[in-house]
């Protein structure tokens, strides 16, 4: 029994929803969008996919052939994500971590400026760069 059909306008693709998780089969989808208007429905056990194109498809089988490789690479990133995450958290949460503690506080130097001075005493050093100190 064949895993595809020819329809009318193209074929379509009967996927084991046991063997294939429905995030994968909706990211490998999205690589043909551009070359195909696709369409899918469920039953039971499987997900019926169908691509439907005005183009002449001439290799059926490499078609077919080039979009399983996109699904199997899919289920694979898939399984590789959910085996890291664990690892993958722990990873941001640490490198985030140093920017939650707040630094030490250091007494602050007391002012010895005359409370009675303001910003006008000192005009020259407002506006001087940080360069020039």
């Amino acid at each position: 029994m064949r895993a595809y059909e020819l329809t009318e306008n193209g074929f379509s693709i009967r996927i084991d929803r046991n063997l294939y998780a429905r995030e994968a089969v909706m990211k490998a989808l999205y690589r043909f969008h551009d070359k195909y208007v696709i369409s899918y429905e469920t039953d039971g056990a499987f997900i019926h996919v169908f691509f439907e194109t005005s183009a002449k498809i001439e290799p059926i089988e490499h078609e077919i052939a080039e979009i399983m490789k996109e699904l199997s690479f899919q289920m694979i990133r898939l399984d590789t994500a959910r085996r890291t995450r664990g690892i993958r958290e722990l990873l941001v949460a640490r490198s985030l971590y140093a920017t939650c503690i707040e630094p030490e506080r250091e007494n602050p130097e007391p002012d010895n400026t005359d409370s009675q001075s303001s910003w006008r005493d000192d005009q020259s050093h407002i506006f001087a760069s940080w360069s020039e100190d």
